[in-house]
């Protein structure tokens, strides 16, 4: 990760942030969402992004789940600024996994990790701020059906506990189907039960990473590589990996490839960014920060209180501005 001159800025801010607004040396563009969900804790979360709007550009993911509710009110707010998602990869298939720091150089050997192991994962309501990146990384993610702890639900008559909870399941599929992820997916979730997790396999993280819509917008804006190009680049990589020389002329291929991919790369940030600073976040300090929140369909039925997820590691977990931590290295990423 390169540093940068703060006496000297760099010239690629003015079409990244035409506004004028430039980042601090303080200034966070990675988050790390950490614990249980509660009650309260979007608004917390709303006030983060605020301050550090519009650097922040990515939300990592090390929760057993928590509030649905929560979840929904801090995914949407993840969709609306284009952030990206990455949860922990998956080392097993029983949702032990691991997540780096990215503010460390992964070819170095100052790399840390966050979390490694035995409850290094995103699951449960965890998964629905994960399917609301713009991009989403990491494959640790485990579903099942919401589950709610109140026991005005457990009370309640059958048929209307039933109507209850269908409510709950069809806002959950609803926010599910908006953030664009396959039915199957939400088969799977609605088809485990609340008491057990149904942990995703690699192939199925690497089928929900990018989000159709946004990705075909920024392929209409932007462009891609040819075929062949892509087929040139992946000659070149054997050729490397087989430790083979190319030759001048495929030397001089490969830099028009990459000047070709650096300039697509190049417009698909700035019209990101574009879209981000357009949804600029509004809090007034002064104000409740739930004021500007955006409105989450009412869940409540009969007094039912819903989404509240079990949280495996049990109580003991303090609130989220305490767990919510700010990555700073100093600078951000690129801005």
């Amino acid at each position: 990760m390169r540093g940068l001159n703060w006496d000297k800025p760099d010239p690629s801010w003015a079409e990244l942030y035409p506004s004028g607004r430039r980042p601090k040396p303080t200034t966070c563009y990675t988050l790390l969402l950490k614990g249980a969900l509660r009650s309260g804790d979007s608004e917390i979360f709303l006030k983060v992004l605020s301050v550090h709007h519009p650097f922040v550009r990515t939300v990592l993911l090390w929760s057993p789940g928590g509030s649905v509710v929560e979840a929904m009110k801090i995914g949407r707010m993840v969709r609306k600024n284009m952030l990206k998602t990455w949860a922990p990869t998956e080392l097993d298939a029983n949702g032990l996994g691991h997540l780096y720091d990215p503010t460390s150089d992964p070819l170095s050997r100052n790399t840390r990790d966050l979390c490694d192991g035995e409850g290094c994962n995103c699951a449960s309501a965890c998964f629905l701020i994960w399917a609301s990146g713009i991009e989403r990384y990491g494959s640790a993610l485990g579903l099942h059906r919401p589950t709610t702890n109140s026991t005005d639900f457990t009370d309640l008559p059958p048929d209307r506990g039933s109507s209850a909870y269908r409510e709950i399941l069809s806002g959950v599929e609803q926010f599910l189907l908006e953030m664009e992820v396959p039915q199957r997916f939400i088969d799977k979730m609605t088809g485990t039960a609340s008491n057990n997790v149904s942990w995703l396999i690699w192939e199925d993280q690497e089928s929900l990473q990018e989000v159709s819509s946004i990705s075909e917008l920024l392929l209409a804006s932007c462009g891609s590589l040819s075929r062949d190009e892509r087929d040139f680049s992946y000659q070149v990589n054997d050729r490397q990996r087989a430790k083979m020389a190319l030759s001048e002329r495929q030397q001089s291929l490969r830099d028009r490839v990459r000047q070709h991919q650096d300039a697509i790369n190049k417009c698909r940030e700035i019209k990101i960014e574009a879209f981000r600073c357009e949804s600029a976040p509004k809090w007034d300090p002064f104000s409740s920060p739930g004021k500007h929140l955006i409105s989450e369909r009412k869940l409540d039925r009969g007094g039912v209180r819903i989404g509240a997820d079990r949280d495996p590691a049990g109580g003991g977990l303090s609130r989220l501005d305490q767990r919510l931590m700010l990555k700073s290295a100093g600078v951000p990423l690129r801005c």
